[in-house]
């Protein structure tokens, strides 16, 4: 079997199964995104205008997670693959909880926590990417973006695959047991062997197991920070462009 992936200090290289395994866990993970667009017309009292609400308010959740995630830099304090393994657990037990009730009020707190988990899937996936991969990233961020495009696609597949339709409650269930899978391969592949339980306990205790790393500072948020963030012209013209894509 091939060997997980190692890279320390730049001194090894990742395995051959650690893209893949990204790749997998970035689908697996973004299938939580859309779940209830592609069931609600199957759920007693849900409509169009309760569609609108749960569908903004992941994004509302989503944009909640990524602030407090750059915030307080837990991708520096924490490893990113364990962080990425527990919010795909976690934000597939919340997708999954849906099928307790057809409350709306309680969908709308389940999805709302969903959107602030791939807060720690999305861009986390793109972090781990790029740490293994320093050099030839553009080519490998490609097949990822495409990862997610698939994935949050995937519940219409699933909904679809018989010729009668999925009853609502399979679909919510596969695609949270995808996001299971996801969420343990991901960390199971790239952590070095032999690491996880030490790497999961170091999450636990909110630090870093890299040698030689120091936990970063909390952001000091204001308008000196953001002055001196936005001077950076490289950053500027990547965060501007992004923004458009993201209003889109």
């Amino acid at each position: 079997a091939a060997e997980p992936a190692r890279l320390v200090d730049g001194q090894r290289g990742p395995g051959p199964l650690v893209l893949p395994t990204i790749v997998f866990a970035q689908f697996a993970g973004t299938s939580l995104w859309f779940a209830p667009n592609a069931v609600v017309a199957q759920i007693e009292g849900f409509g169009g205008s309760e569609l609108s609400i749960l569908t903004s308010l992941v994004q509302v959740g989503f944009v909640a997670g990524t602030f407090l995630l750059s915030v307080f830099g837990v991708t520096d304090r924490v490893s990113a693959p364990i962080l990425f393994g527990v919010m795909s657990l976690i934000g597939a037990g919340c997708n999954a909880l849906c099928l307790a009730s057809n409350n709306f009020v309680f969908w709308a707190v389940m999805r709302t926590l969903v959107g602030v988990c791939l807060a720690g899937i999305y861009p986390v996936g793109m972090r781990v990417a790029a740490s293994q991969y320093p050099s030839g990233l553009g080519a490998r961020l490609g097949v990822l973006v495409g990862a997610l495009c698939l994935g949050t696609a995937f519940p219409w597949l699933v909904r679809g695959s018989t010729t009668q339709g999925l009853p609502y409650a399979a679909t919510l269930a596969a695609v949270s047991g995808l996001a299971c899978l996801g969420g343990i391969a991901l960390p199971a592949v790239v952590l070095p062997r032999g690491t996880h339980a030490a790497a999961f306990w170091a999450f636990l205790q909110c630090s870093n197991p890299r040698e030689g790393t120091t936990p970063p500072k909390k952001l000091e948020v204001g308008g000196a920070a953001l002055r001196e963030i936005l001077s950076e012209a490289g950053f500027r013209a990547a965060a501007l462009g992004y923004f458009g894509h993201m209003w889109e």
